[in-house]
C-alpha cells in the first residue's frame, strides 16, 4: 500500500556492517584521513571493518572532531539518505532518536523533540522546533514546512535548547537541511526516475535531478529540480450528514487522497579565496494535497464520507 511504503523500505535495507558509525546527530562537514581503532593485531580484512573515521561536525557554528563535541550528534549523509531512500520528512524522521512526526496529511508536519510539543495541530502558537535548509531558517507557527530531499549533503538533528545558535523556536531542538553546494572542480549531474502501484488505488511516481556546471576555475553554478505525484487510495463515498437532510453526492470520488511536490533550486558559487567565498541562490517548492487520509473502518477499508472537497496547498 502507499501508505506503508516507507517502513517496506527500510526494512528490505541490508544490515549495517561491523563496528559501523550509527547516524547520530549535528552537521557532518567533511570526512578527513581514517583513524583506526584496534583491539587486536588484525588481518588486511579485518582491519578495514574496524577503521573508525574521523568526522568533522558543526554543532556550535565551528568546525570540530565529533569525537570531541560533549553533545549528542545525529546525522544522515548522503549515503545515509538513499539507503533510507528518503524523499520527505516523514521517511527519515523515524529513524532519528528522540525525535518524532505528527503528520496527518502530508506538507502538515509537527516536529517533536524529546516529547516537547505545543500541540499536534495548532497554527497559533510558536513552534518549538525550528526547521532550516543551510542557513535559512523555514520555521512556521507549529507546522513546519518539508523541504524535499534531492541533490542533499546531509540531514542533521539537534536537540534543544538551540536558541543561542538558531533563535526562540529551537527550544526543543533544530533539524536542519544542508544542500550540496556548487563545486568548480569537475562537471557533474544525476537523473532520478521511479515509479509504483498501490494496490487498490492509483499509480505513483517520482523524478528528480541535478546539475554542476563550473563555468571558470572558481566559479560554478549548480541546479536541481524534481517533481513527484503520489496516487490516492482512499474512497469518498456516498454518505448522509447526521440529520438526514443531503448526501455528499457532488464530492464523491474514488482514491480522491493525492499528493503532489513539484519545485526546484539553482545556486551559484564564486570562491575568493581558499577560506572565503559568496554563494547565491533562488528555492522555489510547491505542494499540494487534496481528499483525506483518515478513513471510517465501519464503511470498509480506506473508505470514508467527506460533504466538501478538502485540499492544502503550500509555496
Amino acid at each position: 500500500m502507499s501508505r506503508n511504503r516507507a517502513r517496506a523500505r527500510r526494512s528490505e535495507l541490508p544490515a549495517p556492517p561491523a563496528f559501523r558509525l550509527k547516524p547520530l546527530a549535528i552537521a557532518v562537514m567533511a570526512v578527513h584521513s581514517p583513524l583506526a581503532v584496534v583491539a587486536q593485531e588484525p588481518t588486511d580484512q579485518d582491519e578495514t571493518a574496524r577503521t573508525i573515521e574521523e568526522v568533522i561536525v558543526t554543532a556550535t557554528k565551528r568546525e570540530a572532531n565529533m569525537q570531541d563535541v560533549a553533545q549528542s550528534i545525529t546525522a544522515f549523509t548522503t549515503d545515509d539518505l538513499e539507503r533510507l531512500r528518503a524523499r520527505d520528512m516523514k521517511e527519515y524522521i523515524d529513524a532519528l532518536p528522540s525525535v518524532a512526526l505528527v503528520n496527518s496529511v502530508p506538507g502538515r508536519n509537527s516536529v517533536v523533540f524529546r516529547g516537547v510539543s505545543t500541540g499536534s495541530s495548532e497554527y497559533r502558537t510558536d513552534s518549538m522546533t525550528a526547521v532550516y535548509l543551510d542557513e535559512q531558517p523555514l520555521t512556521t507557527n507549529s507546522q513546519q514546512v518539508d523541504p524535499w530531499l534531492v541533490d542533499i549533503a546531509r540531514v542533521e538533528a539537534l536537540p534543544g535548547p538551540q536558541g543561542t545558535l538558531f533563535g526562540s523556536s529551537s527550544q526543543s531542538g533544530t533539524l536542519r537541511v544542508i544542500t550540496n553546494k556548487p563545486d568548480p572542480s569537475g562537471f557533474g549531474a544525476q537523473l532520478d526516475a521511479s515509479a509504483y502501484s498501490t494496490s487498490g488505488g492509483e499509480p505513483s511516481y517520482d523524478l528528480s535531478g541535478h546539475v554542476n556546471i563550473p563555468v571558470a576555475d572558481r566559479f560554478a553554478v549548480r541546479l536541481a529540480a524534481f517533481i513527484s505525484q503520489e496516487g490516492g487510495y482512499v474512497d469518498n463515498v456516498l454518505g448522509r450528514d447526521l440529520a438526514d437532510t443531503q448526501d455528499n453526492a457532488d464530492v464523491v470520488e474514488e482514491d480522491f487522497n493525492e499528493y503532489e511536490v513539484s519545485g526546484g533550486r539553482v545556486a551559484a558559487s564564486w570562491e575568493l579565496g581558499d577560506r572565503w567565498s559568496v554563494i547565491a541562490g533562488l528555492i522555489a517548492q510547491n505542494s499540494s494535497a487534496t481528499g483525506a487520509w483518515e478513513t471510517d473502518p465501519s464503511l470498509g477499508d480506506f473508505k470514508i464520507v467527506k460533504f466538501f472537497d478538502e485540499y492544502r496547498d503550500d509555496d
